[in-house]
């Protein structure tokens, strides 16, 4: 069995990107696909910000963000069906407090 890795960003929406990854995945039986950050740009039609969050969103942004999470893979089993729950641990990963807004209306 050969399992193939792959590394980069990745734009499922673009037709070159697909179509490497397909290329890929006949090389092996199965392909493992690896993310790198990168920036995201994302267009959001409809949004707004309700009057009584204000407060909320200030907070928001007041915020500093944390360090990057790692992804921990522990082992590597013989098949990609073969992974458990166990296989997998996230480290580094900060929650900052939850921010409670009421519900508007």
């Amino acid at each position: 069995m050969k399992i193939g890795f792959t590394c980069s960003t990745f734009d499922l929406l673009h037709a070159g990107h697909v179509q490497m990854l397909r290329d890929a995945k006949e090389q092996c039986d199965y392909l493992i696909c690896g993310l790198q950050v990168d920036e995201f740009v994302h267009v959001i039609g409809d949004a707004h910000l309700y009057n009584n969050h204000f407060d909320q969103a200030r907070e928001q942004i007041s915020r500093k963000p944390g360090g990057l999470p790692q992804l921990l893979i522990h082992r590597t089993p013989e098949s990609i069906d073969g992974f458990r729950f166990d296989d997998f641990e996230i480290t580094g990963y900060d929650a900052q407090p939850h921010i409670a807004a009421p519900i508007a209306v």
